[in-house]
């Protein structure tokens, strides 16, 4: 089996989606709403609270009991009208090849999957996220299990699948905490311009370099 494993923020998109949909959802109150929510993220950038807190407290202060159907609707939207300004064209040409060499293409990320299923499902690809608690049909404004972050990544891919060690396995992320998953890949990128990376360098590539041209 071959399977490619991309993270999406920042690796397949310029731009973050966890607040470019929750800005999108809020619109105008979006400026209030994140303004609010600082005091949490200051914490976060400080290292006083850590990565499955900090979600925890965006999902509750952005989406406490906010209805499940309207998020998904709402993500529907975002999916079909914001997402594809964001994608950089290079890394989706790389993740059409895998589809089109019939390898295992699965996103893993951070990010909710109300904005990203309907993206995922276009393409043809699976997708393992951050899944919020949903009770009755409404966000309890809990995880759902643990962020999908870091190590928690690798963890999520293997109690997806099989994998065997003779699998070959590609995988592309842009920040530290995707090397976990990075180093269960024999083929390993780094998308972000990181020179002191472990990590290939995806702009160094001559794929990547013939997609921007």
């Amino acid at each position: 089996m071959t399977y490619a494993f991309f993270d999406f923020d920042g690796t397949l998109t310029t731009k973050d989606t966890l607040r470019g949909f929750a800005k999108y959802y809020w619109k105008k109150r979006y400026k209030w709403k994140f303004l609010t929510f600082l005091p949490v993220y200051a914490a976060y950038r400080l290292g006083v609270i850590g990565h499955n807190k900090t979600k925890d407290k965006f999902i509750k202060h952005f989406y406490y009991q906010a209805s499940v159907d309207d998020l998904y609707a709402k993500g529907r939207e975002y999916s079909q009208h914001e997402i594809h300004q964001i994608i950089q064209p290079a890394m989706l040409a790389r993740l059409k090849w895998h589809i089109d060499q019939s390898h295992t293409v699965v996103i893993v990320t951070a990010s909710l999957p109300y904005w990203l299923k309907y993206w995922c499902e276009r393409q043809g690809v699976a997708l393992l996220s951050t899944e919020a608690e949903e009770i009755d049909g409404k966000i309890s404004g809990q995880l759902n299990g643990n962020n999908c972050f870091g190590h928690e990544k690798v963890l999520r891919i293997k109690r997806r699948y099989d994998i065997q060690p003779n699998d070959s396995i590609y995988a592309y992320g842009d920040t530290k905490s995707d090397f976990p998953m990075l180093d269960l890949a024999r083929f390993a990128f780094d998308c972000s311009n990181n020179t002191t990376s472990p990590y290939t360098l995806v702009r160094k590539e001559s794929w990547y370099a013939q997609a921007i041209q």
